[in-house]
């Protein structure tokens, strides 16, 4: 599964939108789906409910769009306009572990990996989603019920997906 250390929207001719995952210990990998839904997928391998992380981190940020997610304590996803939309509906927003960025520096994130992502928006609202995420993390750390819905989500995942694999291959 992998901690997620970047995830971008990207526009290739004759196949639409896709996605470009980054995760530790791999190369830049191309999903051939859009955002969204791969999004919706890395959620589901972790075990979390992306509608209830989503209601929860509306509450604490006040905000109704473009707010962080923090699917497990390793990842923390700070929204980020990464490229251009091109037309109405085009994807433009992808996310970066915010543990994972090493400095921003005109309009450019540095990650600790070396990679660089050149903003689309001003460095003032991307550090101002910045500053969102610890919000939110101090929140999730504080309450007890959410650090253990949210908290080894990754760790029991695993758990549960070996659990599965091996029962599929004692029925086989």
């Amino acid at each position: 599964m992998g901690i997620i250390l970047a995830i971008r929207p990207v526009y290739i001719k004759d196949k639409g939108d896709c996605t470009m995952v980054l995760k530790e210990g791999t190369k830049e990998i191309l999903i051939e789906k859009p955002i969204d839904i791969v999004i919706e997928d890395e959620m589901a391998l972790r075990m979390v409910d992306l509608k209830v992380l989503k209601k929860k981190i509306k509450e604490i940020t006040k905000m109704k769009k473009n707010y962080p997610l923090y699917p497990t304590n390793e990842e923390m996803l700070v929204l980020v306009k990464l490229r251009e939309a091109k037309v109405v509906g085009d994807r433009a927003y992808g996310y970066i572990n915010n543990n994972y960025i090493d400095s921003v520096y005109n309009g450019v994130i540095i990650t600790k990996g070396g990679e660089k992502y050149k903003l689309q928006e001003s460095e003032k609202t991307f550090n101002r989603r910045r500053g969102l995420c610890e919000l939110i993390e101090e929140e999730f750390q504080r309450d007890s019920h959410l650090r253990l819905i949210y908290g080894n989500s990754s760790k029991y995942a695993e758990e549960i997906k070996r659990d599965i694999v091996e029962l599929a291959n004692k029925y086989r």
